[in-house]
């Protein structure tokens, strides 16, 4: 009874439980879905969150970019404000300074700027140096062109010396000295000075000179002798050369200046005129015959490169002709009459005697033939015919004539400079009126 009462009443409650138990499961497993749903929102949450912490550091990043922009944009802004100030400021003292110059400008007088540019080219003559020769003397002037110092200066200054001492104003010695050039047309040379110089002049720009150009130039004064500036302008314009209306002495290897700035526009020179077969006395002063022209030098110049022993040697083959040339003039006028040779002739266009030329050059085996001959003559030592006689002084003519002809040979094929050609070409017609004026001798003598 008992044992069967427990197993019903054990099912029962069995039947009772099993319920219960359902409907518990049941609930477990919604709070679980309901737990995964809120974690799951809380994710979503934390990630929500992530992103506006994301999104709030960009703003702050975006917002320090504009900070810094704004800072940098104000800086500009003020160095900007700055330098326009400094900009006004500058122009305002350009225009004070301009309406001063223009004011002292019209306070001027024309003979006060002249006055001024008088005293600036006066501080440069120290520039000028002087040129000693022993045959000739002359001036030049210092120039800076093509990277080196050159002393430009006529032509002539060189011609005929042997020896040649360059001095500046104190009387001090250029020494070193470099290269030699010759203008092909036009007298003017220039010598490369390899030492420092303290006062140089400056080359104008390449221009045309015209007859309105307001130039400068040097001239001693006629009190001291020191060179001072002069006012001039250029007439007679021929070319690259002109003359000046300057007043006072001119004197070969000055600088001619624009007076505006101060630079060489030319440079005072003679004209190549050909060498006199008779020397003139005068020759080698300052001062020339006549006047020089002003050569142009701001211009492109074909500068023949030289020595200055190949320049000289020039003017000595001239020299060597004329001389013989002379000579020959002189044996051409002495006359054979009555066995006697005579002497006392004169010369065409000379102070000279046959006899002064023949004793200046007494040293010359055809004068010592010559005058030999005379002495013999004279002292009646020659004792043969007139016939005999006549053929030895036709003899000692004839060896006359043909001396000098290697000379007349060398001087046809030379190529002369600028400067040597006219006398070069002269010296050859002197030769020929000479060798006509012997032969006609020759010819009239007893046969």
């Amino acid at each position: 009874m008992t044992l069967r009462f427990t197993k019903r009443a054990a099912a029962a409650c069995f039947a009772c439980t099993l319920p219960f138990f359902t409907t518990a499961c049941s609930k477990n497993a919604k709070q679980e879905t309901k737990i995964k749903q809120l974690e799951q929102e809380l994710q979503d949450q934390k990630h929500d969150n992530e992103k506006l912490r994301t999104y709030q550091q960009k703003l702050e990043l975006e917002k320090a970019e504009l900070k810094t922009k704004s800072s940098q944009a104000e800086q500009a802004a003020n160095i900007a404000k700055g330098q326009a100030t400094t900009a006004q400021r500058e122009a305002e003292s350009l225009r004070a300074a301009k309406t001063a110059e223009v004011a002292r400008t019209r306070s001027e007088t024309p003979a006060k700027k002249l006055d001024a540019r008088k005293s600036g080219f006066d501080q440069q003559l120290a520039a000028i140096l002087i040129l000693d020769g022993d045959v000739s003397k002359g001036r030049g002037f210092l120039v800076k062109a093509e990277g080196k110092t050159w002393l430009y200066s006529s032509a002539q200054s060189f011609s005929g010396n042997t020896r040649l001492t360059i001095k500046d104003t104190s009387g001090n010695i250029v020494t070193k000295l470099g290269e030699f050039q010759v203008a092909a047309d036009s007298p003017v040379a220039r010598l490369e000075i390899q030492q420092e110089m303290p006062v140089t002049f400056e080359l104008a720009p390449d221009g045309p000179v015209e007859a309105s150009s307001s130039l400068m130039t040097a001239s001693p004064s006629a009190e001291t002798g020191a060179l001072q500036a002069i006012e001039c302008h250029p007439t007679d314009i021929v070319g690259a050369n002109f003359g000046l209306d300057a007043s006072g002495e001119q004197s070969s290897g000055l600088p001619v200046v624009a007076t505006d700035s101060g630079k060489v526009v030319a440079m005072l020179a003679p004209a190549p005129l050909a060498i006199p077969l008779w020397p003139d006395p005068q020759a080698g002063s300052y001062v020339d015959p006549v006047p020089p022209r002003a050569h142009r030098v701001n211009r492109a110049i074909d500068w023949k490169k030289s020595s200055i022993s190949a320049f000289l040697a020039e003017r000595k083959k001239i020299d060597e002709l004329n001389s013989t040339t002379r000579i020959l003039h002189a044996v051409a006028q002495i006359r054979f009459a009555g066995n006697e040779l005579q002497l006392d002739g004169s010369i065409t266009d000379s102070n000279l005697s046959v006899r002064q030329i023949l004793d200046q050059n007494a040293a010359l085996p055809m004068v010592v033939e010559l005058k030999k001959l005379h002495s013999d003559l004279s002292a009646k030592k020659v004792r043969a015919s007139e016939r005999d006689i006549s053929r030895r002084v036709d003899r000692s003519f004839q060896e006359a004539a043909s001396i000098g002809r290697r000379q007349t040979q060398d001087l046809k094929i030379a190529n002369f400079s600028f400067l040597h050609k006219p006398s070069a070409e002269a010296a050859l017609k002197w030769r020929a009126e000479a060798d006509k004026a012997l032969a006609a001798t020759i010819e009239s003598l007893p046969k």
